[in-house]
């Protein structure tokens, strides 16, 4: 299972940017970006949301846990920058998804974070409100 900075390296790669290139589009230097993908230190899910946009990928890739996952997980052409933000903030809420008091193992609120990820798109591309940046 591949590490949040082994995603963000590879990411990184496919879309030809050093270290330097991507931490100059996200706010952070190339040293913060090295140590994300060395795993010296853990991104915050703000810098995983702009390094998603950025690199046109995901949130959910970076926490992919096989490889099937990861590309069964792709997004359409016609997403926007505005509408991969939309759903950051529409997942990083403060909405509780529980039940009573139940606790959520990381595998299942990974797997809810995954069906409204699919939804929301699928909601998105059926309605007129989407335009491409």
């Amino acid at each position: 299972m591949a590490s949040i900075g082994e995603r963000i390296k590879e990411f990184r790669k496919a879309a030809h940017l050093t270290q330097t290139d991507l931490g100059n589009q996200v706010w952070l230097t190339a040293q913060v970006i090295s140590n994300y993908e060395r795993g010296y230190s853990t991104p915050s899910a703000d810098d995983i949301a702009n390094i998603s946009a950025v690199l046109k990928v995901p949130v959910s890739s970076f926490y992919a846990t096989t490889n099937t996952e990861l590309h069964a997980n792709q997004l359409p052409a016609w997403i926007s920058a505005t509408n991969r933000i939309d759903l950051e903030q529409l997942l990083n809420s403060n909405i509780s998804m529980g039940y009573g008091q139940m606790d959520w193992s990381q595998a299942d609120k990974e797997r809810i974070r995954h069906v409204i990820e699919g939804v929301f798109w699928d909601r998105l591309e059926t309605s007129d409100d989407h335009n491409i940046d």
